[in-house]
């Protein structure tokens, strides 16, 4: 088992996080009105101390939850139901005081109150954590001591750039600073580029009330805006950090001005490993094979490391979340994200929201990166005539992107019938993919928003100009019963007349659908208009129903892979201890009667 060693670097700044978060914890609590700093006389000298004060019966519970809702650059403007009959504190800057004197409050504190002030104090963010740990991977690295590390970072006038390819770095980074987390001071951040000449003046925060300002340049602006601003920055005498992904991504001129450049390189599966080590004592397993991580933002890592879970649940949380965060960057990386991105402007700049989401579809060679997601119709199991409609469908897609065949020749229109859990949405993916056509998904639901009868057919409306704006394209219209029947009687019959007349007029005439496939979806058919279901709108019906054996077996073989023969031959001992009592487990369901061992095999 590999355990890294923390560096005299990082014991510095997580002892620096710490003591700081206390700071801030105390600077509340007197806000709040819960502890003040009285002066006591102690051998002829004053000593000054926290006394605890206010409510004495809160829990601690909820004397964390008034801390969290109390913001420390606000002063004066806090009032909390919880301490109405509070006695009224003097708010002291205690975050303005010296460390030295913040030092010798403390140490003259009863300890009765030192404990409880420590329960009020946050714990380290696994957040920050890894930003410190990536700190001083790069101080490390570099070949610097801690020492003359900290040397440079408490020059007058430091000119440090930092280059780290972990996403959401320089945020946290700037939030270490900005809430005092490194060094003990807070900063705040003034933004490099918007400096337009020599006489420009940066423009900080106003909060935190803080003397220690610093000109940032992150990784989000234009290289070439930098040639200017990087001069007119060092002209006002500020410190100035630059925060990048590489170093090569750093101007040149920033290069040639900087006391030090760092690289804290990506974030890996032994950075997590230390971070969970440290954050909550847990050591996490050794992986079979290397994470990619590159995907994974700092500001995940707090969905991963937590003290609630064991160390195999955090291992796959942060598995889960790279594979879904790689899922994303593959299904954006193609050239149809272009045309998928450019529909969106133009629905944009049209004001017409649809509220469907478009899918692009999973190239073949992104398989492995997507799983289950990149399915086609070719690897799925259990869908009978619907499977064999959407195969034919893609020969008839070709003809007709060959002008072989018109589009009244194609049969594009569709509903699927099944229960939940069926696999309807599944069947809708796979149909993008092996088309290689995109999918808009909507749902009769996302239509009848709280919104007038106007509204709602303005939406559906404007979903299949979407769809016609995207053809070739599948339009997939789940829950499709939803739009009720023109033969309700009451108060609201009007209403679905509407809402059902305005899908008919979309759904009917060739023009108006050419080059969209239409596929609806529904657990209750029942509740569908007849007139919904005749020639020329979803006419053609596929039931699709529970997946018998054979079905499981092929689910079994697409989704398990290489791995099926081991999840078989851990059956086989309970299968033969079963086969010994009662003889063969047979497949009642199946009219084949066939022994369960043999779907095994």
């Amino acid at each position: 088992m590999c355990v890294a060693m923390i560096s005299v670097l990082s014991r510095f700044l997580i002892r620096q996080a710490k003591r700081a978060a206390r700071d801030a914890a105390i600077q509340k609590a007197i806000l709040a009105g819960m502890f003040e700093v009285s002066s006591t006389a102690v051998n002829g000298r004053d000593v000054q101390r926290l006394v605890r004060w206010g409510d004495q019966v809160l829990t601690v519970r909820k004397m964390k939850n008034v801390l969290r809702a109390t913001e420390l650059d606000r002063p004066g403007e806090y009032r909390f139901d919880a301490l109405d009959d509070a006695q009224s504190s003097d708010p002291t800057p205690y975050l303005q005081r010296s460390e030295i004197e913040r030092r010798e409050i403390w140490s003259a504190s009863d300890p009765k109150a030192r404990r409880l002030l420590c329960q009020l104090t946050e714990a380290l963010s696994p957040v920050h954590l890894a930003a410190i740990f990536l700190l001083e991977r790069a101080a490390q690295r570099s070949g610097l001591s801690a020492r003359q590390l900290l040397d440079i970072f408490k020059k007058d006038q430091p000119i440090i750039a930092i280059a780290c390819q972990a996403l959401e770095f320089d945020r946290i980074f700037q939030q270490l600073f900005e809430e005092g987390l490194l060094f003990g001071r807070m900063a705040k951040f003034a933004d490099g580029y918007a400096l337009d000449g020599p006489k420009e003046h940066p423009t900080f925060a106003r909060l935190p009330a803080t003397d220690w300002k610093i000109i940032l340049f992150s990784r989000h602006q234009k290289r070439s805006e930098t040639s200017s601003q990087i001069g007119y920055s060092l002209m006002t005498g500020y410190p100035m950090f630059g925060l990048a992904g590489t170093i090569d991504q750093f101007p040149e001129e920033l290069g040639a001005a900087a006391h030090l450049m760092l690289d804290c390189g990506p974030l890996d599966y032994e950075m997590i490993r230390l971070v969970a080590r440290n954050a909550t004592s847990v050591e996490l397993p050794d992986l079979d094979g290397a994470l990619d991580l590159s995907a994974v933002s700092l500001s995940d890592i707090a969905i991963a490391i937590r003290p609630d879970l064991s160390a195999k649940q955090m291992a796959y949380k942060i598995s889960e979340i790279s594979f879904f965060k790689k899922q994303r960057q593959v299904e954006r990386a193609g050239p149809v994200d272009k045309q998928r991105d450019a529909l969106k402007d133009r629905k944009t700049k049209k004001g017409k929201p649809t509220g469907s989401d478009i899918i692009m579809p999973a190239k073949p060679e992104d398989r492995q990166a997507l799983g289950v997601f990149a399915d086609d119709l070719s690897t799925l199991s259990g869908y009978g005539k619907a499977r064999d409609w959407g195969l034919d469908l893609q020969i008839d897609l070709g003809h007709y992107k060959e002008h072989r065949i018109a589009w009244r020749d194609v049969q594009s229109k569709v509903l699927l019938v099944g229960r939940p859990g069926t696999g309807k949405t599944t069947f809708a993916r796979a149909l993008s993919n092996t088309l290689q056509i995109p999918l808009v998904a909507t749902s009769a639901a996302t239509w009848l928003q709280r919104g007038h009868l106007g509204d709602v057919l303005e939406r559906m409306s404007n979903v299949f100009e979407e769809a016609r704006d995207l053809a070739p394209c599948i339009l997939f219209i789940d829950e499709t019963d939803g739009l009720g029947h023109r033969h309700a009687r009451g108060e609201y019959s009007d209403y679905w007349n509407n809402v059902v007349n305005r899908a008919l007029e979309l759904l009917d005439g060739i023009a108006k659908t050419e080059g969209v496939i239409v596929l609806g979806a529904t657990n209750r058919v029942d509740n569908i208009d007849a007139a919904l279901l005749r020639s020329g709108r979803l006419e053609k019906r596929f039931d699709i129903p529970l997946p018998d054996i054979e079905a499981l077996s092929g689910i079994f073989r697409t989704h398990l892979g290489q791995d099926i023969s081991r999840v078989v031959m851990s059956a086989l001992p309970i299968l033969s201890a079963n086969e010994t009592k009662s003889g063969d487990m047979y497949d009642h369901s199946s009219s084949t009667g066939k022994p369960f061992r043999s779907w095994l095999n």
